[in-house]
């Protein structure tokens, strides 16, 4: 496992099927929601260690020069780069107000997704 940046913060993730099911539900409440209302998925804020360690795989950094690079070579890429400092700050995603609106949120425990991917 390769991470852009440093391993040991902490990133807001998305379990796409979580992410699925979620919008849908918010569908069906469409009719209660305002017109501009904002929601945040949380559904799972890990670092690239935890997720390795959950995975049992060996994990390294990526050199930053190796993007600096690539930048030079396409828009997509430098739009990339320009990104890069999401990997030296932490975030996370907190669902209160999804959760008042739809009840339960999936979220998909780690290592079920983890066996999916094998």
């Amino acid at each position: 496992m390769t991470a852009p940046g440093r391993t040991d913060i902490v990133h807001a993730w998305a379990y796409l099927p979580d992410f699925a099911e979620t919008l849908v539900r918010l569908t069906e409440v469409e009719d209660r929601l305002g017109n501009f209302e904002v929601f945040h998925f949380e559904n799972h804020n890990l670092s690239m260690r935890q997720v390795a360690d959950a995975a049992n795989a060996k994990l390294k950094s990526m050199p930053r020069m190796f993007f600096y690079l690539a930048a030079l070579f396409g828009p997509s890429l430098r739009a990339t780069l320009e990104m890069l400092y999401l990997w030296d700050v932490p975030h996370a995603l907190k669902d209160n107000r999804l959760q008042q609106v739809i009840g339960h949120v999936p979220k998909t425990p780690l290592p079920q997704i983890l066996a999916t991917l094998k």
